[in-house]
């Protein structure tokens, strides 16, 4: 069985890295028994290569545009379109067009990272002569490109025209550039590559120039499988790991180089990192970027954390942040966060929530994070991080009511569709599950395909666990769709559409039944009840009614739950549907009122059903009420003299006409309010009312409860406050 393992090797020639010494990483197919493994080894190699044109920035004025006697062939080196991480190579042939004159040439500079340079084929241009050099053009993001060589000749310096158009790698290859670490900072990005051709990928070799970076398998183990390697069709995966340590204060450049068994082309990815004075607050991603991937202008918004590291001994604090440009496309929730000291574990701070069709309207794909903090002793500190997204246009179109299973359900089962509605062939790359769904759900009859533009197609079935079928599980999970753009997450539901009833003050004896006791003959009356929606969809209202003689039955309205109603005070009900039949959100509540106006009778039972029909049930609650000729009557309290600071206590005396006597069950204000306390006359049992007056106990008030030390001024008796108080009181001695 094949295997491989990373050696050393001599390359003649690497054009787009520096001259120096480079670190090697090569894989190589050998034959190691039953197991295949990979080992990461060391090696030397020196290179005659092509230098990095980024020298000290020259003064254009003092240039030449050209001169009379010397030519280029072409005259301007265009490169046109080149795809990211593929470096392409040109001849510049330049001519000494002057008879007698010898020309000597120098050096080339400039001042771009995109372009790189070799020495000239010979340093003497004799008269009528030539000689050539080579450029590479290897961008570093998306974009024209269009700026000057600098030849440095005995007769002067010419610039001479470069320009390109860098566009996005079909192996979604992407440079580590611009980034800014402090020191003593860790960095370990990792390097993913997608696989854009209908069969397997496999990566025969890596190099890395630069001993400064490390190479590692993504796992971070010394040894894998050579299926590590390899990547499926149309997957994406990482393929290796970078380790970087900031133990020096300047600029440091390397190039990783990839080599794949089925094109001759060679894949490089730059790497260039600036490690600035001083520790603090750097990315914790797994990138240089805040990278958003690709998705569809369909899909619905990508959260992506703000995850900090701080290579400092002490604790910062994360004051703000904002994006720049401002756009409507990327939203950010993050509250100020102290980031404690020498943490090399992310830690999260905040959430971006990218929107891939406001992003698409706008042509917002990339931008900057500006994350600003407070160090030790005050200082200020500001970090930049970028992102980038990639967005298509249109997405893949689901039937999300398929994975919705609503008790009683059935094992049959059910075909999974979907429709490519993207203007590109979509290849569906795998189907997953979340780990909690799997004993109860199964994914059979899958296979990875291709799907044309507007093509609807089966992909897989999914089935109901047999011995599972009988059970009321509730459960929220998803079924995860892989393809080459994006990750599709569909929802995967098991609920049983059942309405949970919240009644205020129920007692056990009330046996679910909504008990009004006792009320007067010929009196209005009214009660609260609720129905929370536990299930993870929404619960349509088909009904609602009470068949009770005098009585109706009113839908107030939905708010979030779950919640003490009467705590709430129903202040943030808001309707449940603007539009169609009213409906219950998942955690919200229903909140009905049921009114009853008694008859003028001496005494009387009436008893009745209030009923309300959801989509999955039909839920009933029974009402029951004594009337009796009476009433009840509470005379105001009047609390005099209750300055701030003291408890005040007042007697409760009701009077009662009815006949028969009454037993108080609960007292409490009709607005929660912890200053208010009722004390009854025995602690183990609440009073009953006999005809005519009685007392009930007590009502305290103490505003302590809530003000405590701010009673009188809300101000805290400490610190600089002291002083205010002070001054106060020598006024009042004054006047």
């Amino acid at each position: 069985m094949p295997s491989f393992r990373m050696t050393t090797m001599f390359n003649i020639f690497w054009i787009i890295c520096q001259y120096l010494c480079i670190r090697i990483f090569l894989i190589q197919y050998m034959g190691l028994g039953k197991h295949n493994t990979h080992k990461i080894m060391n090696g030397l190699i020196l290179n005659s290569i092509a230098i990095s044109l980024r020298d000290t920035p020259l003064d254009e004025d003092k240039m030449e545009d050209s001169l009379s006697h010397i030519s280029f062939e072409p005259s301007i080196l265009d490169f046109k379109e080149r795809q990211l991480g593929i470096p392409h190579q040109e001849t510049v042939i330049m001519f000494n067009k002057d008879h007698n004159k010898t020309i000597h040439l120098s050096s080339i500079s400039g001042n771009t990272r995109h372009f790189h340079s070799s020495f000239f084929q010979n340093k003497v241009i004799p008269p009528l002569g030539n000689t050539t050099f080579n450029v590479v053009f290897l961008g570093r993001d998306e974009g024209d490109i269009d700026t000057h060589l600098f030849i440095h000749t005995s007769d002067g310096t010419l610039k001479y025209q470069v320009k390109g158009i860098s566009v996005s790698s079909p192996y979604r290859l992407r440079p580590v550039v611009d980034v800014k670490l402090p020191l003593n900072a860790s960095f370990t990005p990792l390097i993913y590559m997608h696989n854009p051709h209908p069969e397997a990928l496999q990566v025969v070799e890596v190099y890395s120039s630069g001993g400064e970076f490390q190479l590692e398998l993504p796992s971070g183990e010394p040894e894998g499988s050579r299926d590590l390697w390899e990547i499926l069709p149309y997957q994406t995966k990482p393929i290796i790991r970078l380790r970087f340590n900031a133990y020096a204060e300047k600029n440091h450049t390397a190039y990783v180089r990839f080599k794949v068994n089925n094109t001759a082309e060679i894949l490089v990815v730059a790497v260039e990192v600036e490690v600035k004075s001083g520790a603090g607050l750097h990315w914790g991603g797994s990138s240089g970027v805040i990278n958003l991937g690709m998705g569809g202008s369909l899909q619905p918004p990508i959260r992506h954390p703000i995850a900090l590291k701080n290579s400092a001994k002490k604790a910062i604090k994360v004051v703000n942040i904002i994006n720049t440009p401002v756009s409507k496309a990327l939203k950010l929730h993050f509250e100020p966060a102290i980031i404690p000291g020498e943490t090399d574990i992310p830690i999260a701070i905040g959430m971006l929530v990218y929107d891939w069709k406001t992003g698409l309207d706008l042509q917002h794909f990339k931008g900057k994070l500006i994350i600003k903090a407070i160090g030790p002793g005050g200082s200020s500190q500001k970090l930049a991080i970028p992102w980038v997204a990639q967005v298509l246009q249109g997405g893949l179109e689901v039937n999300t009511s398929i994975t919705h299973y609503c008790s009683p359900q059935s094992n049959q089962a059910r075909n999974f569709s979907v429709v490519n509605k993207f203007k590109l062939p979509l290849a569906i790359t795998n189907v997953t599950m979340c780990s909690n769904a799997k004993s109860l759900f199964t994914i059979k009859d899958f296979t990875p395909r291709v799907i044309k533009p507007d093509q609807k197609v089966n992909i897989f079935s999914l089935q109901l666990a047999k011995e599972r079928k009988g059970d009321n599980v509730k459960m929220e999970s998803s079924i995860l769709i892989h393809s080459n753009v994006s990750v599709t997450e569909v929802p995967l539901l098991s609920y049983d559409g059942k309405v949970r009833k919240i009644m205020p003050g129920e007692k056990e004896d009330d046996m679910g039944t909504m008990n009004f006791g006792t009320v007067g003959s010929g009196t209005e009356n009214e009660a609260i009840f609720a129905l929370e929606n536990q299930n993870p969809v929404n619960v349509e209202l088909h009904g609602w009614g009470v068949n009770m003689p005098g009585a109706v039955l009113e839908l107030m309205g939905c708010q979030s739950g779950p919640a003490d109603l009467l705590d709430k005070e129903f202040r943030n009900i808001t309707v449940c549907s603007h539009s169609g039949n009213q409906y219950i959100k998942p955690g919200f509540l229903a909140i009905f009122k049921i009114k009853v106006k008694t008859p003028v009778v001496e005494e009387d039972t009436i008893v009745g059903d209030v009923f309300v029909r959801t989509t999955y049930e039909r839920f009933t609650l029974p009402v029951y009420m004594r009337v009796a000729h009476g009433r009840i009557s509470l005379k105001k309290l009047i609390f005099t003299d209750c300055f701030p600071g003291s408890i005040c206590v007042q007697q409760v005396k009701v009077h009662s006409t009815f006949s028969r006597p009454m037993e108080i069950t609960h007292i409490a204000p009709i607005n929660k309010d912890d200053r208010i306390k009722y004390i009854p006359l025995e602690e183990a049992t609440m009073p009953v009312i006999s005809k005519g007056e009685t007392n009930i106990g007590s009502i305290q008030i103490d505003s302590s409860v809530i003000c405590k030390q701010h009673c009188y001024l809300g101000l805290p008796v400490e610190t600089s406050s002291k002083q205010y108080i002070f001054t106060l009181l020598l006024l009042l001695l004054l006047y």
